[in-house]
């Protein structure tokens, strides 16, 4: 059996595999799905991915956001918890190629960022010359294609499809006389785009404090050192806090006092002139469109001491959290005094129980965003409270009556308890006492 070595470039033709996989240091365990396979360029334009991510509670309404190095995806849909579905479509160039998909939500600076990769086939053909009349297969990883027949003239052209990452493609050639020839041949690929780029949040404040997470995924088949790295800001700079195999994170907080609207992060690799990558925030924060406002998922007592928190979240048109918000909380026409900002647009407001039961026990909510021109951005909820299990009323009835006074007869005595809410109070301790007779 022989042995021969050729060279194959890859020619146009694309395909892409249906499963994802993961990259090291994932954020969550997140995955994605094709619709059909393979994706070959000149076939198909574009294929429905479904992805499925962590969705803890209260980002329900954060919208998921992508980021491809090759390709694009148009709009994301939400299809029930944790599960989305959006088109992509693959890059023109039809050479074996993987596309790095970041996938986030706008939860603020530490917001979780997964990474996630599809395989992209190319297509091609392989010609050879061998015997006329023998049969030609190739080999590309664990997959044959063929057989195809050598012609008159000693030639054979064999269409195969290889996925990124094969080195070589292996040729069978089976003569009339039964000898089987083996030859190999280098696949080819050229330089393209290995670089995706993901920021959170989308906006912050120049004032020296707010700080903004810029991460890198390079897909390289070795170590990567970070010094090859380089995200230059358009005003200030961003330091690297940490890396992991192929991931780059950085840094970067704007300049106190910046009259910037914008700014833009360019990405590149030393060595790698295909490599290129760029992300943009914004300075300032946009106006809000949108307040939500979330009562406590449990009841109070009304005791006067007991609270729990009002949850009011606010977004901008594009329904991202909008921090540095002038918000004000009210219950039951009561100012709350006490707002903290958790991030991502969540804002989070203490509301005591009152001391004194409510007419129906209903507490009305209301959270209003003041803007800049003094008017008022508002929505608002009901919430129910409970009254102090605390006897308030107390019915008595005896049965039969009269009684008979002869040191023998006996009476049932009927108690109803209701507390301030006039509901029935359960679980009272009662002491009976008799003016005449016992109890």
């Amino acid at each position: 059996m022989g042995r021969r070595h050729t060279s194959v470039p890859l020619a146009p033709s694309l395909a892409a595999m249906w499963l994802c996989t993961l990259i090291p240091a994932l954020a969550t365990a997140a995955s994605l799905t094709l619709e059909r396979e393979p994706l070959v360029l000149g076939r198909v334009e574009s294929v429905g991915v479904t992805l499925r991510v962590a969705e803890p509670p209260g980002t329900e309404g954060l919208p998921l956001h992508l980021s491809v190095n090759v390709g694009s995806f148009g709009e994301v849909s939400r299809l029930e918890p944790g599960v989305y579905h959006a088109l992509y479509s693959p890059p023109a160039t039809r050479f074996p190629q993987v596309a790095l998909i970041a996938a986030w939500r706008e939860t603020g600076p530490d917001a979780p960022i997964d990474f996630l990769r599809i395989p992209l086939y190319g297509s091609t053909r392989i010609d050879t010359v061998a015997p006329p009349g023998s049969e030609v297969r190739v080999a590309v990883g664990t997959t044959e294609f063929g057989p195809v027949q050598v012609n008159a003239r000693g030639q054979a052209s064999v269409p195969v499809d290889v996925p990124p990452g094969v080195p070589e493609a292996v040729i069978l050639i089976k003569e009339r006389s039964g000898t089987t020839l083996r030859r190999t041949a280098t696949v080819q690929v050229p330089a393209y785009n290995r670089l995706t780029v993901a920021l959170v949040p989308h906006a912050v404040l120049a004032n020296g404090e707010d700080w903004v997470r810029v991460e890198v995924l390079y897909d390289s088949t070795t170590a990567v050192p970070a010094q090859r790295i380089s995200l230059v800001p358009s005003e200030g700079q961003a330091t690297l806090v940490r890396t992991d195999p192929g991931r780059f994170v950085f840094k970067y907080i704007a300049p106190a006092g910046s009259l910037s609207r914008e700014v833009s992060f360019q990405v590149s690799v030393e060595g790698d002139a295909a490599a290129r990558g760029q992300a943009v925030v914004s300075l300032g924060v946009p106006p809000p469109a949108e307040v939500v406002l979330r009562p406590p998922t449990r009841p109070l007592l009304c005791d006067g001491r007991s609270w729990a928190p009002v949850e009011v979240r606010v977004y901008d048109t594009r329904r991202l959290g909008l921090p540095h918000q002038h918000l004000e909380v009210m219950a039951n026409g009561r100012l709350l005094k006490e707002i903290d900002y958790k991030g991502a647009g969540l804002y989070e407001a203490r509301l005591v129980a009152p001391a004194s039961y409510p007419e129906n026990g209903l507490v009305r909510l209301t959270a209003t965003v003041i803007l800049p021109n003094g008017q008022g951005l508002s929505t608002t909820a009901n919430y129910q409270v409970l009254p102090v299990p605390l006897p308030s009323t107390l019915v008595g009835q005896v049965s039969p009556q009269p009684v008979l006074a002869d040191g023998k007869s006996k009476a049932a005595i009927t108690l109803d308890v209701r507390d301030k809410g006039g509901l029935s109070l359960k679980g009272a301790q009662l002491i009976a006492l008799a003016s005449h007779g016992t109890a």
